[in-house]
C-alpha cells in the first residue's frame, strides 16, 4: 500500500467473498474501520493480480465509485506500461541505474530514497555514526582488543577446579574362621 493511492477497501460490516466480515477492531493499537481488499476478497481472478496485494485503483479514479474486475486489470496494466516507459528513459539517459553503480553511491541514493519514504509517514530518521573501518590492527586495534577481553572476563564463569577424589583403599579382609559347629549331643534313651 503506497500513502496518496487509491486502493478498494471495504467498509465494516461487508462480508468478503472469502468470508472474512469486515468490523471496527483495533488493529496495533490503531483504530481501524475497514479492510484493503486484494483480487480473492472481490472475487476477482487472481491470474493478473496479485492476489497477496490490496487492488490499487487509477489516480484518476473516483472515490467510492462502483469498481469490477475490468477496471482494476486497466489500472494495473496502466501502471506497469509506465513502469517500464520509466524504465527504459532511465536508459536511454546514460544510467542512473542503481543496480549498475558500484560502491557507497548507490547505497546512499537507497538511503535517501528511504529516508523520503519514511518522512512520509512522520518517521524521524536519526543519522547514526558511521562504524570504524576495520583494517590493520595497531595500537588503537590492541586497546580495543583489550577493553573488550577485559568486559569478558567479567562474565567468564569461575575456572573449574578440580578435586582429586581420593579413592576408598581396599582394606584388607579378615577372613572369618569357622568354628566347628557342635553337634549335638544324643542323650541316652531309658528304655
Amino acid at each position: 500500500v503506497v500513502a496518496g493511492k487509491k486502493y478498494i477497501m471495504a467498509p465494516p460490516g461487508v462480508k468478503t467473498m472469502t468470508g472474512i466480515e469486515v468490523a471496527e477492531a483495533k488493529i496495533g493499537g490503531v483504530d481501524s474501520f475497514g479492510m484493503f481488499m486484494g483480487p480473492k476478497d472481490l472475487g476477482f481472478p487472481t491470474d493478473v493480480l496479485d492476489e497477496n496485494f490490496a487492488v490499487q485503483m487509477d489516480d484518476a479514479a473516483e472515490a467510492g465509485g462502483p469498481w469490477g474486475y475490468e477496471e482494476a486489470l486497466k489500472a494495473h496494466q496502466d501502471r506497469e506500461k509506465a513502469a517500464a516507459a520509466a524504465k527504459d528513459s532511465e536508459a536511454k539517459k546514460g544510467g542512473k541505474d542503481k543496480k549498475k553503480k558500484k560502491g557507497g553511491a548507490a547505497k546512499e541514493e537507497d538511503g535517501e530514497d528511504l529516508d523520503e519514504l519514511l518522512g512520509e509517514f512522520g518517521v524521524e530518521i536519526k543519522d547514526v555514526p558511521a562504524a570504524k573501518k576495520k583494517g590493520k590492527k595497531g595500537k588503537g586495534a590492541k586497546e580495543d582488543d583489550d577493553d573488550l577481553d577485559a568486559a569478558l572476563a567479567e562474565f567468564a564463569p569461575p575456572p573449574r577446579v578440580e578435586e582429586k577424589k581420593e579413592e576408598p583403599k581396599a582394606e584388607p579382609k579378615e577372613e572369618k574362621k569357622e568354628e566347628p559347629k557342635e553337634e549335638p549331643k544324643e542323650e541316652p534313651k531309658e528304655e
